[in-house]
């Protein structure tokens, strides 16, 4: 009877051993964090959301999935506005943009136009100017970006700054390409 009291003993305190480490208490809970969260005003970038976006692997078929491809400048920043969606509210940075010169019929040369980037995304700003590969499968009346982190690219001396997620798309250049290389590439698949 002692030998199992022994076993039993040597048995609990061996399991104690290899679960206490992983009950350490939490610096805070969730609903704590949401509370503090909620204090603040509702509109802007909410850290708890978790959105995922399409990736694109190649040109070819980013072009094939946008409704418009754009180079285009900002005329306007409307900051943070919350939409109704459904049953609840999401908050965008609503754009709006002048198009330079378009590569899909949808939108044209010198027409102004809005878009909404999702507060949630990578990027929540726009560059003065870029080309913009274009959604508007949801609204008809605003365009939105259907990965922003692949299909907003600055335009900045003359250059199309790439990043990790769009070097895919001219696999040939390194961090930048010359705007006319990158229209050439874009003419090319929609021809």
């Amino acid at each position: 009877m002692k030998k199992r009291y022994s076993y039993l003993i040597g048995a609990c305190l061996a399991a104690a051993v290899l679960i206490l480490p992983g009950c350490t208490p939490k610096q805070s809970t969730f609903a704590e964090e949401k509370a503090v969260q909620m204090e603040k005003p509702a509109k802007g970038y909410n850290p708890y959301m978790e959105v995922s976006y399409a990736y694109f692997g190649s040109l070819p078929y980013m072009v094939g999935s946008a409704d418009a491809i754009t180079i285009a400048s900002i005329v306007k920043d409307h900051g943070i506005v919350t939409l109704k969606e459904g049953d609840g509210y999401a908050d965008y940075r609503i754009y709006t943009l002048k198009s330079e010169r378009s590569f899909k019929p949808g939108l044209g040369n010198g027409e102004e136009f809005q878009v909404k980037v999702d507060n949630f995304a990578e990027r929540k700003e726009l560059t003065e100017k870029g080309l913009y590969f274009l959604s508007n499968r949801y609204d008809k009346d605003q365009y939105s970006f259907p990965a922003p982190d692949q299909t907003i690219l600055p335009i900045e001396n003359g250059e199309i700054q790439l990043t990790e997620s769009t070097k895919v798309f001219f696999p040939d250049y390194g961090e930048k390409i010359p705007v006319d290389k990158a229209i050439e590439e874009i003419q090319k698949i929609i021809q």
